[in-house]
């Protein structure tokens, strides 16, 4: 949706109260680092979108994005609620693959990998303090840490002392909550059937009439693939058991991907693809 002023008019999912914050030091010229979520309505999947507060020498801003599927999404909010209520020090990671669109500066557009790759990884811990993090990495990126600490202008405290721990606790579980409750309704009311999948499907009833495909474009106009791999990153090797140094997020498959000039989800022009 977009209007003639800006081009772009937001939704309920870019509201300040439901994205994090990382308080990474500000580089010169940067911005404090955020972690959202969108809607991709062609794929019928969420996007985990985080801005790593930094540009590149064009000015371009470099994030780490994501596409992941409701059910992989709900499982991430689980974890979240999982590791707030564990007794002690816990740490779990969930690795994202699939078949990003890379940009091609050859074909002067965004390709398809036609390999699976890990896109990022999501990092849940709950600290030796009590305190519950979010991270964030994906190779070639920096590694994004988004710590869960309440609200500055409502702050729980115990018999009138600060409690960290509880806070945090209660911030994550209350965070995980609301995404878990809003996915599972964003996904029923918004669900429609994808270009891909409705040009599978005629196809499929032609053969199984006997057309063998013919009247296919009767039926619909052809439309590009707009399933696939999730994330506009390239993390093109299987990370170890440890966590990755730079940034990183599970494969969705389907992401979906114009022909844009590089931008926000360009990949590293040192990295082959």
């Amino acid at each position: 949706m977009s209007d003639n002023k800006s081009g772009w008019v937001p939704t309920v999912m870019d509201q300040r109260d439901l994205k994090l914050y990382a308080e990474h030091p500000l580089v010169e010229g940067g911005y404090k680092p955020e972690f959202a979520v969108k809607w991709i309505q062609k794929t019928n999947a969420f996007s985990v979108k985080v801005s790593t507060g930094t540009k590149t020498e064009k000015g371009y801003p470099i994030t780490v994005e994501t596409a992941i599927g409701v059910m992989s999404y709900l499982e991430l909010m689980e974890l979240i609620e999982t590791v707030a209520s564990a007794p002690g020090p816990v740490s779990f990671e969930m690795d994202n693959w699939g078949q990003p669109f890379i940009w091609s500066k050859e074909q002067g557009k965004s390709i398809r990998s036609p390999d699976i790759l890990n896109v990022s990884r999501f990092q849940v811990a709950k600290r030796e303090d009590g305190s519950i993090v979010l991270s964030v990495a994906a190779k070639g990126k920096k590694e994004m840490e988004f710590e869960f600490k309440g609200s500055d202008f409502h702050r729980i405290q115990k018999n009138g002392q600060a409690d960290k721990s509880m806070a945090s606790r209660i911030a994550a579980r209350t965070w995980a909550g609301f995404w878990k409750k809003f996915a599972q309704k964003k996904y029923e009311d918004s669900w429609q059937e994808t270009e891909y999948d409705k040009n599978k499907r005629i196809e499929r009833m032609n053969k199984a009439n006997g057309n063998n495909g013919s009247g296919r474009n009767a039926n619909y106009n052809s439309g590009g693939n707009t399933g696939g791999g999730g994330g506009n990153n390239n993390y093109n090797q299987r990370p170890q058991q440890s966590a990755p140094q730079q940034s990183a997020p599970a494969p969705a498959p389907q992401q979906s991907s114009g022909n844009p000039a590089p931008s926000f989800d360009s990949f590293d022009d040192d990295i082959p693809f």
